[in-house]
């Protein structure tokens, strides 16, 4: 990867954990469970998409 390339790469990946941090802050541990699952079926319905 270009010098460049690393670049974009991190402020992406820092940008991803900054989203994260801001959607569970101030969620109570049952409020995790829930985005928990709903995140699981996220993933396993674009999953079931993209075997088509």
């Amino acid at each position: 990867m270009t010098k460049q390339g690393k670049k974009v790469y991190y402020i992406h990946e820092k940008f991803h954990a900054d989203m994260v941090d801001a959607m569970i802050n101030g969620l109570s541990g049952s409020d995790m469970d829930i985005l928990s699952k709903v995140l699981s079926n996220l993933n396993e319905f674009v999953a079931q998409k993209e075997c088509r």
